[in-house]
Protein backbone atom coordinates (compact mmCIF):
# COMPACT_ATOMS: atom_id res chain seq x y z
CA UNK A 1 0.00 0.00 0.00
CA UNK A 2 0.92 3.56 -1.07
CA UNK A 3 0.36 7.09 -0.27
CA UNK A 4 -0.04 8.65 -3.53
CA UNK A 5 -0.04 12.45 -3.95
CA UNK A 6 -0.88 13.83 -7.14
CA UNK A 7 0.90 17.27 -8.45
CA UNK A 8 -1.15 17.53 -11.50
CA UNK A 9 -4.68 17.92 -10.27
CA UNK A 10 -4.90 21.86 -9.70
CA UNK A 11 -3.05 25.22 -11.10
CA UNK A 12 -0.90 26.23 -8.07
CA UNK A 13 -0.53 22.91 -6.33
CA UNK A 14 3.69 23.01 -7.65
CA UNK A 15 4.11 25.76 -4.83
CA UNK A 16 2.14 24.85 -2.26
CA UNK A 17 4.05 23.23 1.50
CA UNK A 18 4.94 19.37 0.83
CA UNK A 19 3.50 18.63 4.68
CA UNK A 20 6.22 16.42 4.82
CA UNK A 21 5.54 16.30 8.49
CA UNK A 22 2.04 14.95 8.57
CA UNK A 23 3.47 12.30 5.69
CA UNK A 24 5.74 11.04 8.23
CA UNK A 25 3.12 11.27 11.05
CA UNK A 26 0.93 9.61 8.62
CA UNK A 27 3.07 6.57 7.83
CA UNK A 28 3.96 6.22 11.50
CA UNK A 29 0.73 5.61 12.48
CA UNK A 30 -0.52 3.09 9.64
CA UNK A 31 3.38 1.20 10.59
CA UNK A 32 1.88 0.77 13.90
CA UNK A 33 -1.65 -0.21 13.46
CA UNK A 34 -1.05 -2.32 10.19
CA UNK A 35 2.73 -3.67 11.11
CA UNK A 36 4.18 -2.78 7.93
CA UNK A 37 5.23 1.24 5.87
CA UNK A 38 3.07 2.70 3.73
CA UNK A 39 5.48 4.01 0.43
CA UNK A 40 4.91 7.45 -0.74
CA UNK A 41 4.07 8.08 -4.36
CA UNK A 42 4.12 11.37 -6.55
CA UNK A 43 2.27 11.82 -9.77
CA UNK A 44 3.90 14.83 -11.99
CA UNK A 45 2.89 16.29 -15.71
CA UNK A 46 5.56 16.88 -17.53
CA UNK A 47 6.30 18.16 -20.99
CA UNK A 48 9.57 17.82 -22.87
CA UNK A 49 8.46 20.02 -25.68
CA UNK A 50 6.78 23.25 -24.37
CA UNK A 51 8.45 25.75 -22.57
CA UNK A 52 7.59 27.35 -18.81
CA UNK A 53 6.26 30.24 -20.66
CA UNK A 54 3.73 28.40 -23.22
CA UNK A 55 2.66 26.26 -20.09
CA UNK A 56 1.78 29.25 -18.34
CA UNK A 57 0.11 30.56 -21.60
CA UNK A 58 -1.85 27.66 -21.30
CA UNK A 59 -2.51 27.90 -17.79
CA UNK A 60 -3.86 31.43 -17.69
CA UNK A 61 -7.14 30.14 -20.01
CA UNK A 62 -8.19 27.45 -17.90
CA UNK A 63 -11.56 27.68 -17.23
CA UNK A 64 -11.58 26.17 -14.22
CA UNK A 65 -7.90 26.43 -12.38
CA UNK A 66 -8.77 23.54 -9.75
CA UNK A 67 -9.39 21.29 -12.64
CA UNK A 68 -6.61 22.01 -15.03
CA UNK A 69 -3.26 20.39 -15.16
CA UNK A 70 -0.81 21.38 -13.40
CA UNK A 71 2.41 20.58 -15.92
CA UNK A 72 6.05 21.21 -15.41
CA UNK A 73 8.40 22.15 -18.25
CA UNK A 74 11.38 19.59 -18.30
CA UNK A 75 14.44 17.79 -20.10
CA UNK A 76 16.06 15.09 -19.12
CA UNK A 77 18.26 16.45 -16.57
CA UNK A 78 15.91 19.16 -15.06
CA UNK A 79 13.50 15.93 -14.92
CA UNK A 80 16.09 13.84 -12.80
CA UNK A 81 17.04 16.72 -10.63
CA UNK A 82 13.15 17.44 -10.04
CA UNK A 83 12.32 13.55 -9.16
CA UNK A 84 16.03 13.97 -6.57
CA UNK A 85 14.04 17.52 -4.81
CA UNK A 86 10.86 15.87 -4.14
CA UNK A 87 12.42 13.07 -2.58
CA UNK A 88 13.92 15.60 -0.41
CA UNK A 89 10.53 17.01 -0.15
CA UNK A 90 8.46 14.10 0.40
CA UNK A 91 10.25 11.40 1.25
CA UNK A 92 9.20 10.00 -2.15
CA UNK A 93 9.39 6.40 -2.43
CA UNK A 94 8.34 6.12 -6.35
CA UNK A 95 7.31 8.18 -8.63
CA UNK A 96 4.71 8.24 -11.49
CA UNK A 97 5.26 10.83 -14.75
CA UNK A 98 2.51 12.04 -16.99
CA UNK A 99 4.05 12.67 -20.40
CA UNK A 100 1.49 15.41 -21.65
CA UNK A 101 3.34 15.29 -25.33
CA UNK A 102 0.08 13.76 -27.81
CA UNK A 103 2.14 13.06 -30.85
CA UNK A 104 3.20 9.48 -30.31
CA UNK A 105 6.35 9.33 -32.09
CA UNK A 106 7.45 12.35 -29.59
CA UNK A 107 5.95 10.49 -26.83
CA UNK A 108 8.25 7.04 -27.54
CA UNK A 109 10.98 9.62 -27.84
CA UNK A 110 10.23 11.01 -24.51
CA UNK A 111 9.68 7.58 -23.14
CA UNK A 112 13.47 6.10 -23.75
CA UNK A 113 14.96 9.75 -22.35
CA UNK A 114 12.71 9.32 -19.33
CA UNK A 115 14.21 5.63 -19.40
CA UNK A 116 17.72 7.14 -19.67
CA UNK A 117 17.57 9.40 -17.35
CA UNK A 118 17.10 6.57 -14.48
CA UNK A 119 18.36 4.08 -16.17
CA UNK A 120 15.05 1.88 -16.64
Amino acid sequence: MNYCRSLIHGLGILNKNYHKDQLDEYRGRFCEAHGYCPGTSIAMAVSFTKTAEEIAETESRAVNPREAFSVIAVTPESLGALVETYKDLYGMDEFVIYDTEMDPVRKTENLFKISETFDL
